[in-house]
C-alpha cells in the first residue's frame, strides 16, 4: 500500500494523469465513496538572487560559477561581452564580480560571440606562451579653460575647489590682477568662478598659488582683516512681536551704516538662529542685551495669560478627552456636522500652555497696535475657528511643540504661496488629509486663528499683499473656502476630532 501511495504522489507531481487513474482504480474498487476528485499541482521551482542585479530568478535560469555565485543570464553576457569588446581586456578582467575568481572556459564560450570567444583563445594562447603585449602608451589629458578656447595639459590648468570648473593660469592671473585693480573695497566675494550659472567663490590658497609675490601684498591685507573677524550665532527669543521685530531691524542698520564689515546672516522674522559677523566684541554684547531686554518683557506679557478653566497641572501639553455632554465638545461637533456626517470617535482640548501663550501675546499685539491707527476698526470677526487636515504628517508635530506650532518653515507651497492653510469648514480640510493614527481613524484640528485685516488670495505669496494707500500689510488671504496665514504664532490648535 505505501508503496502505491508513493507512485501515486510521483505520478500527481509529474502531471501523469493517467497512470495516476491507473492506480486509484484497484483502490476505489466497488468503493463509490472513494473517488476523489484530484488536483493536479506542478512542482514549486525554487528561486534565488542574481548577485549583479539582485533580482530574483528561477535556480534554472541562473548560472551557477565554481566559486558558488550565482548571476542571471542576461547580466553576466552583457558584462563578459563588454569587457571582451575593450581593446586593453586581459583574463585578470574575466573574472566573478564577488570574488575575482576566473570564470570557467564552458561559461564564456556559451555567453558571448564566436568572434569575441576567438578573442579570448587568442588571450589563453598569448598567456601560456608568456608572450603579452606591451601596454599602450599613456595619452596625456588635455583640459579645456573655462575662460578662453584653448586646452592645456594638466601642469597649466587649476580647478577650483569649490566647484570642479578648471581654468588655465594665464587666464586667472589676469582676472585676479584685474579684480585687485579695480576693486575699490576689496573682499574675498571680488574673486569667484566666472562660468556660466556658477559664481562660487574661489579658495583662497589657490588665489596665493597664482599670483606672483609682488601682487600679493593687497590680497594679504584683506587676509590679514578677514582673520581678526569673528562670527557667532545668536539666538533669538521664542517671542518677538511685529514692532520689536521693526526696531532690532533698524537697530541693526544703524550697526552696518557705522561699523566696518559687520554682516547679519538670517531672517529675523522666521525667529531662529541668526549668525552675525563682527570685530569688536561690544557689539555682540550690545545685541545679546536688547534680545535679552525682550524676552524679559514678554514673558512678563504672558505669565498668566493661560485660560483660568485649565486649572492647574505640572506638564506643558495636556490632551483632554471631552464628554459628550460638555459644551465645548456640542460646539465642536456643531461646527463639523455643518458640512460632514462622518462618524466621530471623539473630541479633545489641547492644552499647550507655551503655544496658547504666544498666540495670546501676538494677536493682543496685533489688535492693539491697529486701534491705534483706527480707533473705529471693528476687530469682532479678527479671530475665528478654522479646520486644518495635515496631509501625511502626524499632527501632533504640530499641537506638541512648545516653541512654534505651525511653524513657517514646514510651510506648504500652495496657489497662494508659502503659508499654513486653513478649511472654513471641515469638508474643506478633508481634502487635505492622508494621515490614519493605530486605530485606523482620521484626525482634522480645529484651530483659533487670527485672521485680522484680509484680502483675496493670489499666486507665489510669501506675506500677504499691502494695504493700498498704508505701508502696512494685510495680515491673511482668503475666500469662501480656505484662509492662509503667513506668520508664525497667528493660529492656535485648540481641539483635536477623530473620526472615521
Amino acid at each position: 500500500m505505501n508503496f502505491i501511495v508513493k507512485q501515486l504522489k510521483e505520478s500527481m507531481n509529474s502531471k501523469q494523469k493517467e497512470e495516476c487513474t491507473r492506480l486509484l482504480k484497484p483502490l476505489c474498487k466497488g468503493r463509490a465513496d472513494l473517488w476523489i476528485r484530484v488536483t493536479f499541482v506542478p512542482p514549486q521551482v525554487s528561486t534565488q538572487i542574481c548577485e549583479m542585479c539582485e533580482k530574483q530568478f528561477p535556480v534554472t535560469d541562473l548560472i551557477t560559477l565554481d566559486c558558488e555565485h550565482r548571476f542571471c543570464k542576461p547580466d553576466l553576457q552583457r558584462r563578459l561581452t563588454s569587457k571582451m569588446e575593450s581593446a586593453y581586456v586581459s583574463l585578470k578582467d574575466l573574472v566573478c564580480n564577488r570574488c575575482f575568481q576566473p570564470i570557467p572556459y564552458e561559461i564564456i564560450r556559451d555567453l558571448v560571440p564566436k568572434q569575441l570567444f576567438q578573442k579570448y583563445d587568442d588571450l589563453l594562447l598569448k598567456e601560456v606562451l608568456n608572450n603579452q603585449p606591451p601596454p599602450p602608451p599613456m595619452i596625456k589629458p588635455k583640459f579645456k579653460c573655462e575662460m578662453c578656447p584653448f586646452t592645456f595639459e594638466d601642469f597649466e590648468v587649476r580647478t577650483l575647489t569649490n566647484c570642479d570648473h578648471r581654468y588655465c593660469l594665464g587666464c586667472l592671473r589676469k582676472q585676479f590682477f584685474e579684480t585687485i585693480d579695480e576693486e575699490k573695497e576689496l573682499t574675498l566675494d571680488s574673486f569667484f568662478c566666472k562660468a556660466k550659472e556658477c559664481g562660487l567663490p574661489i579658495d583662497i590658497a589657490l588665489i596665493n598659488d597664482v599670483l606672483p609675490p609682488k601682487d600679493r601684498d593687497k590680497f594679504n591685507e584683506l587676509l590679514n582683516k578677514r582673520h581678526f573677524a569673528k562670527k557667532e550665532q545668536l539666538q533669538l527669543p521664542a517671542i518677538l512681536v511685529e514692532d520689536q521685530i521693526k526696531e532690532f531691524e533698524e537697530y541693526i542698520k544703524k550697526l552696518k551704516n557705522k561699523l566696518e564689515d559687520f554682516k547679519i546672516e538670517g531672517d529675523l522674522k522666521e525667529r531662529v538662529q541668526v549668525t552675525i559677523t563682527f570685530f569688536d566684541d561690544k557689539v555682540i554684547k550690545k545685541l545679546k542685551k536688547k534680545l535679552k531686554f525682550y524676552d524679559k518683557v514678554n514673558e512678563k506679557t504672558i505669565k498668566n495669560e493661560a485660560p483660568p478653566e485649565w486649572g492647574v497641572f505640572p506638564e506643558s501639553v495636556r490632551i483632554v478627552v471631552l464628554a459628550a455632554e460638555d459644551p465645548k465638545y456640542q460646539f465642536v461637533m456643531t461646527e463639523f456636522r455643518k458640512t460632514c456626517q462622518n462618524q466621530i470617535f471623539s473630541i479633545s482640548e489641547i492644552q499647550n500652555k507655551s503655544l496658547y501663550k504666544k498666540y495670546k501675546l501676538i494677536t493682543s499685539e496685533l489688535i492693539a497696535a491697529k486701534k491705534v491707527i483706527n480707533p473705529q476698526i471693528d476687530t469682532t470677526n479678527f479671530e475665528k475657528y478654522l479646520w486644518h487636515g495635515t496631509r501625511q504628517n502626524n499632527p501632533e508635530l504640530i499641537y506638541k511643540d512648545e516653541a512654534y506650532g505651525y511653524d513657517m518653515r514646514h510651510a506648504a507651497v500652495g496657489s497662494w504661496g508659502r503659508g499654513n492653510y486653513f478649511g472654513q469648514t471641515a469638508q474643506v480640510s478633508m481634502g487635505y488629509l492622508g494621515y490614519r493614527n493605530a486605530q485606523g481613524n482620521s484626525i482634522l484640528l480645529f484651530n483659533k486663528v487670527f485672521i485680522g485685516e484680509t484680502v483675496a488670495g493670489q499666486g507665489g505669496l510669501l506675506k500677504p499683499p499691502p494695504i493700498p494707500g498704508t505701508n502696512r500689510f494685510y495680515d491673511s488671504t482668503s475666500n469662501a473656502t480656505m484662509v492662509v496665514i503667513y506668520d508664525v504664532w497667528r493660529a492656535y490648535p485648540h481641539y483635536i476630532v477623530e473620526f472615521r
